[in-house]
């Protein structure tokens, strides 16, 4: 369930007149796999978003940006406060335990692109421990690494930590969490500390959230289908990287792969990947799995196909046509005005479906299929969820 994106437009601000100089958090979104976690009253389930020193924020989860590591011997900090609720603390509900890799995930900015507590020779290997105070302060100690850089891994050596995920426990069945959100309307904090091994304060942030009542239908980046399996485990090696996001490649290249090769990296480059979760006042409970969005697909604009309209199929036949919903809308830009890329038609591919929320998926992937332009740069592909939130992957053309 991890992942991480300030591709997202966050639902977080960062509280300037609280934060710390050279704050490292650009706030807290909800994670991508529940489209309530930053509701009210709900059950906690976050992306606490970091920065990259000298990055453009928008392109905090390039590979190439560095993020942020704990020092050998060292520490972070995450602290809960405002209207934050600790479950079995703060109320008489079940106290669930704050733990590595369960309830707790570093990444290195790109979802299901984790920074593992266990141990390994993989990339994904940190090798730290993940501490909880029994209520409101979380603590992440490096287990070995050297000098500036404690947490182990490719991942983390190279990348560095962006995305502190928080969430309800996962597996079958998901649930309950160790923490939930306040009331509408109030606010909640949340500090990162990174001391090294002496204790001095190295670096910090903090962010404020107001917990809405309602967020609408939700999209995020996700990258499950074409990521390792058991990637937490000691013994499984994964890519470097495992992302349709910053993609590398030649110019005018297409983006049409939505099958993972052998290894993530011999499949490359894939379409562009995302999840459709429909709002939460329509799930059975908080908890992935989530009812998707299904029926929709992709349909490019003739006249202008650096444009498209996501579609939803209203009455069931399986055709997009003028009868159905427009459901929300995507767009691509490039360096210039003269190459923006396009977004491809797709007409052989299927539309998205989805589980009743119970079982199946976690929502609805929708693959979309791009053509990158001559220019090198960075090409941006946005889709948006009309009533909902808007996601952006970035495509790189060297």
């Amino acid at each position: 369930t991890a992942g991480c994106q300030p591709i997202q437009a966050p639902a977080a601000s960062v509280s300037a007149a609280a934060a710390p100089d050279n704050n490292i958090l650009l706030g807290i979104i909800n994670a991508p796999t529940t489209p309530g976690g930053i509701v009210a009253d709900l059950p906690t389930s976050i992306n606490v978003l970091m920065n990259a020193p000298g990055t453009d924020d928008r392109y905090v989860s390039d590979p190439a940006a560095f993020g942020h590591q704990i020092p050998a011997g060292g520490r972070m900090e995450i602290e809960f406060g405002g209207s934050y609720v600790r479950n079995g603390v703060d109320n008489d509900a079940e106290f669930v335990p704050v733990d590595s890799n369960t309830t707790l995930i570093l990444l290195d900015g790109n979802p299901q692109n984790a920074i593992a507590a266990s141990a390994g020779s993989g990339p994904q290997h940190g090798n730290y421990t993940v501490e909880d105070d029994g209520d409101k302060l979380i603590t992440v100690r490096p287990n070995g690494g050297s000098g500036d850089k404690g947490i182990e891994g490719e991942r983390a050596q190279k990348v560095g930590i962006k995305t502190i995920h928080l969430t309800p426990t996962f597996g079958s069945p998901v649930g309950p969490p160790p923490f939930q959100n306040g009331p509408a309307g109030s606010e909640g904090t949340i500090a990162v500390r990174i001391y090294n091994a002496d204790g001095d304060l190295l670096e910090s942030g903090l962010a404020t959230l107001e917990f809405p009542t309602s967020i609408g239908p939700q999209i995020s980046p996700i990258n499950i289908g074409l990521v390792t399996p058991m990637m937490f485990s000691p013994d499984v090696v994964t890519d470097f990287i495992e992302a349709t996001n910053f993609q590398h490649v030649a110019p005018g290249t297409q983006l049409v792969n939505m099958t993972m090769g052998e290894t993530f990296s011999t499949g490359q480059p894939y379409a562009l990947r995302f999840l459709l979760l429909d709002a939460i006042e329509n799930q059975p409970d908080p908890y992935s799995p989530m009812i998707g969005i299904p029926g929709v697909g992709v349909v490019v604009n003739e006249d202008d196909p650096a444009t498209a309209s996501l579609v939803q199929d209203a009455n069931g036949d399986g055709v997009l046509d003028e009868s159905d919903t427009v459901v929300g809308d995507v767009t691509i830009s490039g360096p210039s005005a003269e190459s923006q890329g396009r977004i491809l038609a797709m007409p052989d591919w299927p539309l998205t479906v989805s589980g009743d929320g119970v079982e199946g998926p976690p929502g609805s992937f929708l693959n979309v299929a791009i053509e990158v332009g001559t220019e090198s740069g960075v090409y941006a592909t946005t889709v948006s969820l009309d009533g909902g939130n808007s996601a952006t992957l970035y495509t790189v053309v060297d």
